[in-house]
């Protein structure tokens, strides 16, 4: 909590993460959430991202599965970004929509870790579940690389349900965009317009990767073809962090100790 009270400038917004219904107790899940509300701030929890999670759970709670119980606990609504989500009933899909939860899809860090398991994204998104796309750490899913994210995960859920049609080039760059801001509840990013902060991606079409680049494929582009080395400039809140691929601020120094 005195972390949340702390100004930590204009790029860092705290939030309250609760590990797992693995770990915590109902105590520790109250406690976040009173925190949440005090400081007006989101909630972060692991969320049924293993099949193990789910039902070692179930077998001791007489087969009440992890969203259920969070959902009888009142501890679900509109602040929380559930992560995986992997391992979800239909029942608990509803139950998500109905206190406004927030998904983060890692589909890479699944992948890798071996869970097995897939949020069910086209029927979260029919039921107005606001899903976004999440890397997890760097002990998941070693490049924590956007473009790799948006393109593995739409051709695994097209993979899975057999259908090149399932989700759309541009519903994946919006879940890496503007549902990504949506998730953090936040108004002032995510969608390029007047009065929004410049945080800005400016991607170079003239690669051979991204070529022919047009208006009409462009998206398509974005998310099946391209790859960090497109990236022309960064800007950040309006400050201009690198231009024609090159940074204009210098790294920290690595200390030799830490060196390989």
């Amino acid at each position: 909590e005195s972390f949340v009270r702390k100004k930590h400038g204009d790029l860092v917004t705290p939030s309250i993460g609760v590990q797992g219904i693995y770990v915590a107790s109902d105590e520790t899940y109250h406690g976040a959430k009173d925190i949440a509300n005090k400081y007006n701030t989101t909630m972060h929890t692991h969320l049924s991202e293993t099949r193990k999670e789910v039902y070692d759970y179930a077998s001791s709670h007489s087969g009440q599965r992890p969203v259920e119980h969070l959902s009888s606990i009142d501890f679900l609504d509109d602040r929380l970004i559930a992560a995986h989500c992997a391992f979800v009933t239909m029942r608990e899909v509803r139950q998500l929509e109905k206190a406004d939860v927030k998904v983060s899809w890692n589909s890479i860090s699944n992948c890798k870790l071996g869970t097995g398991g897939m949020p069910p994204v086209p029927e979260m998104i029919d039921h107005g579940i606001t899903v976004s796309l999440g890397t997890d750490s760097n002990g998941s899913n070693n490049s924590l690389n956007m473009f790799e994210m948006m393109k593995f995960s739409s051709l695994l859920l097209k993979s899975a349900r057999w259908d090149p049609s399932v989700i759309s080039a541009q519903k994946i760059l919006d879940m890496a965009t503007r549902d990504a801001a949506a998730s953090l509840r936040r108004k002032d990013i995510g969608i390029l317009k007047e009065g929004n902060l410049a945080d800005i991606t400016m991607i170079d079409t003239r690669r051979p990767n991204l070529i022919p680049a047009n208006q009409e494929n462009i998206v398509q582009g974005i998310v099946y073809s391209a790859n960090p080395s497109n990236v022309d400039t960064v800007i950040v809140n309006g400050r201009i962090l690198k231009r024609r691929k090159r940074l204009l601020r210098k790294l920290p120094e690595t200390k030799k100790d830490n060196m390989i």
